[in-house]
């Protein structure tokens, strides 16, 4: 009976080549280092060292930034602690920093003009702007209101600048100007007022220096009592270094005279002075 020869039908097929493989491998680790090597880990170095070039270079590049994310988000590095506060005279640098409300932020989470936004809101600036830097430099610069007088009204005292925008008392205000608004209704912070009027007396004031004191409403305009207890009233700006030269005169005449009431000066074309009723 003939042999019956081995069929090598076999030899082709994928799965006896890399049992093959499988076992060259492994002899070929034990005769490198006496111990048997997992195939697995065979296959992957095998594969790592066949990666191509640029793929070691993406997953460097990779690696680094994530270990820069790392670094700028966990590190203090870049967050904001402090600040460097420019043009402050009434306010304090920490008031400021405080409403900026930006301790704590991350550098790339602020947005300059959300924090000049809320600086804004603060009546007493008047202007507000803020730039950045890396890693965590913060410099905010503020222009704040010149007050010009202290504005009276329903029993509140507040500073106003020459666009009539009240803003709190701070520091020494005994020399300051004085506006009575006659009319008393309640006043608060960023309120605006009748701007005329506080250029009306920073003019007057200069004119009659002695005068540190004005009353104000709507329909006589700036006035004040003069020495002999009548009202003088001005009006506006117009004319005024005429008003005050009729005023000078107009109480050098009537100085001694006692029935004297109104002197209104509003008008410049048409002075006039009203003398107390039943007098």
């Amino acid at each position: 009976m003939p042999r019956r020869r081995r069929s090598n039908s076999l030899i082709g097929n994928p799965r006896v080549r890399r049992g093959r493989r499988r076992r060259v491998m492994r002899r070929r680790s034990e005769r490198m280092f006496g111990r048997t090597v997992d195939t697995n880990v065979l296959h992957h170095t095998a594969a790592l060292r066949t990666l191509p070039r640029h793929r070691w270079v993406s997953l460097l590049l990779l690696t680094l930034l994530g270990m820069v994310a790392y670094w700028v988000f966990m590190s203090n590095t870049f967050y904001v602690f402090d600040a460097r506060i420019e043009g402050t005279h009434l306010l304090t640098a920490a008031e400021v920093y405080a409403m900026a409300d930006v301790d704590g932020w991350h550098m790339f989470w602020i947005r300059p003009d959300e924090v000049e936004a809320r600086l804004l809101n603060e009546p007493t600036i008047k202007q507000a702007e803020v730039s950045i830097g890396l890693p965590n430099r913060l410099t905010i610069r503020i222009e704040e209101r010149q007050p010009l007088a202290v504005w009276q009204s329903n029993g509140e005292s507040y500073f106003v600048d020459d666009e009539g925008v009240l803003f709190r008392l701070r520091g020494d205000a005994s020399d300051a100007l004085v506006i009575r608004d006659l009319r008393d209704v309640p006043m608060q912070p960023g309120m605006q007022v009748d701007a005329e009027a506080v250029r009306t007396v920073v003019e007057l004031h200069a004119l009659l220096p002695e005068r540190r004191a004005f009353d104000w409403r709507p329909a006589a305009g700036v006035s004040f009592i003069a020495d002999g207890g009548w009202e003088v009233r001005f009006g506006d700006r117009h004319d005024l270094a005429w008003k005050v030269a009729v005023y000078r005169a107009f109480a050098e005449t009537f100085a001694t005279q006692e029935n004297v009431a109104i002197l209104d000066l509003t008008v410049p074309e048409r002075p006039f002075y009203q003398v107390r009723s039943g007098e």
